[in-house]
């Protein structure tokens, strides 16, 4: 590689890499061209050998393919749906709420409160 090289970090920038990641990138393509050795190491576009280099860097790698989420059990929705019914219920949800007052509320004093 020649030693005047410059990368195109505009293109880095087009491929959605900020220039401290760019220049992390042109860190490792220099040092893997400058190690390599032979006739793989002989380019005669080092600009469209950086540009490939930087396509080759954004694209995901290593990630594991995302899977669908398990199916829900018939435990596991009975499960949500109290949850989500106890939800609404202690939200207020009109019509839904059997603890709902009936009449006005007021505080009893100490006292006896035995059913006549």
């Amino acid at each position: 590689m020649p030693a005047d090289f410059q990368p195109n970090l505009v293109f880095a920038v087009e491929l959605g890499f900020d220039r401290s990641q760019a220049m992390a990138e042109f860190d490792k393509f220099r040092d893997y061209w400058n190690a390599k050795a032979g006739k793989d190491a002989t380019k005669l576009d080092w600009p469209a050998t950086w540009r490939n280099w930087l396509r080759n860097a954004a694209k995901p790698r290593n990630r594991p393919h995302q899977q669908a989420p398990p199916r829900e059990t018939e435990h596991a929705r009975h499960q949500r749906e109290v949850r989500e019914s106890i939800q609404q219920k202690l939200n207020g949800n009109p019509g839904h709420d059997e603890f709902a007052s009936t009449g006005p509320a007021f505080d009893l004093e100490a006292g006896d409160y035995n059913a006549h």
